[in-house]
């Protein structure tokens, strides 16, 4: 969904600004689930937005990966 509920879009934000966004996951059972990855859409095209690290590299499928246990 979008950004802060639709309340603060990608184009308002400032550079280096850190933005807390919260999604709830379904209350399916996820002890299968070994990571999550997150990343931004465009909504128009839903096309994933390129994503880069603090490196300045290219993230793999320009998500950001958070491992299981």
């Amino acid at each position: 969904g979008p950004p802060v509920s639709g309340h603060y879009p990608t184009t308002e934000w400032q550079v280096g600004e850190i933005i807390q966004n919260i999604h709830l996951l379904p209350p399916d059972d996820l002890s299968q689930v070994d990571h999550l990855a997150i990343g931004l859409y465009d909504s128009i095209t839903n096309e994933r937005l390129p994503a880069f690290g603090p490196d300045g590299e290219r993230l793999v499928e320009d998500a950001v990966v958070i491992r299981g246990r």
